[in-house]
């Protein structure tokens, strides 16, 4: 075998052959008891490497990102799921970001080799422990779909957990998996195989408005002939006095983190204003930070630092990874 101390080449390292990073969302991003009760759950399961916890309290929400073999990562998704299901409240919960679960979303991405079919079948087996033990309902995206118009985890949130009694008695939104019977406190989720994506934020200056950001937002996303498989919106955080322009980047081989810095800075200048910095949510991988010679000319010219600091050994993906001990592997 080859010596797992060696860099891990990439997030496509054969050493990673069986491996899925699980990267849900959770609604929940203010009770400082709840996420680490959550956290501690995770880790619980032998097996599983948690890398990042990603909180914010204005959208209310959490990312965490953890990696391991298939069977693992499964079972502390569902662990999370159970944990979620017993204590929080979707009736109660109000923040910044899109939502309609207390597990929004449950994305599984293969790591390594790791063929599509071993994280579609992850998923599906996940979904089925979802809706037999915990009465959990949701819908399969990406990868995943039953439907092509269920590809788009977009298509889902609109008109987040305000919408689901609507849904419930609409044929069109039928579950893929569980029912409605427990929207109210739990909400309902989405769980799927989908590629590597990168979550990034950029706050604009004082000058321009949540309006401003909306705008943008508008004019770089893919479908109004933005960039490809770019998909933003534009929203205000309390907690920064802020808008921020919040992309997913889908097709992170095609397009770089500064290739939307300088489409969002080039709008920006336009409407008088420009981009304060940026915030990655979650981990970065390398690649994504490829037009930059270091990551330390990334971290300046991208200013990751602007609201807390950024640190690439425990924010660049690949970084993250080495910090496995031998026994992973």
């Amino acid at each position: 075998m080859t010596d797992a101390r060696l860099p891990l080449r990439k997030w496509t390292d054969p050493r990673l052959t069986g491996w899925l990073e699980c990267i849900p969302n959770v609604s929940e991003g203010r009770d400082s008891v709840h996420l680490e009760a959550m956290e501690a759950v995770v880790r619980s399961v032998p097996g599983v490497y948690l890398l990042h916890r990603d909180t914010n309290a204005d959208a209310h929400r959490t990312v965490f990102t953890w990696v391991g073999q298939a069977e693992a990562v499964a079972e502390a998704a569902f662990q999370l799921y159970r944990w979620t299901s017993e204590h929080l409240a979707m009736e109660e919960h109000h923040g910044a970001h899109p939502r309609q679960g207390a597990v929004d979303v449950c994305p599984l991405v293969p790591l390594g080799e790791t063929p599509w079919s071993v994280a579609t079948e992850t998923a599906q087996k996940l979904a089925h422990r979802l809706a037999t033990e915990l009465d959990l309902g949701g819908w399969f995206y990406e990868k995943s779909a039953t439907r092509p118009e269920r590809t788009r985890l977009a298509d889902f949130r609109r008109g987040g957990y305000e919408s689901l009694p609507a849904k419930a008695v609409d044929p069109a939104w039928t579950p893929d998996f569980g029912s409605f019977s427990r929207w109210k406190k739990t909400g309902m989720t989405v769980v799927g195989a989908r590629p590597l994506l990168v979550a990034y934020n950029f706050t604009l200056s004082p000058s321009l408005d949540l309006t401003d950001a909306q705008w943008i937002a508008a004019h770089i996303r893919e479908p109004k002939g933005g960039m490809p498989g770019l998909r933003a919106l534009g929203w205000y955080l309390d907690g920064y006095n802020r808008a921020q322009v919040s992309c997913n980047l889908t097709q992170t081989e095609d397009v770089s983190a500064k290739q939307v810095w300088d489409a969002v800075e080039r709008l920006a200048v336009g409407r008088g204003g420009s981009v304060s910095g940026s915030e990655p949510i979650g981990l970065l991988p390398a690649h994504t930070l490829r037009d930059f010679s270091s990551p330390q000319e990334a971290l300046g010219y991208l200013k990751l630092d602007h609201l807390a600091p950024f640190d690439p050994q425990e924010r660049i993906l690949e970084n993250a990874l080495n910090t496995l001990p031998l026994e992973a592997f």
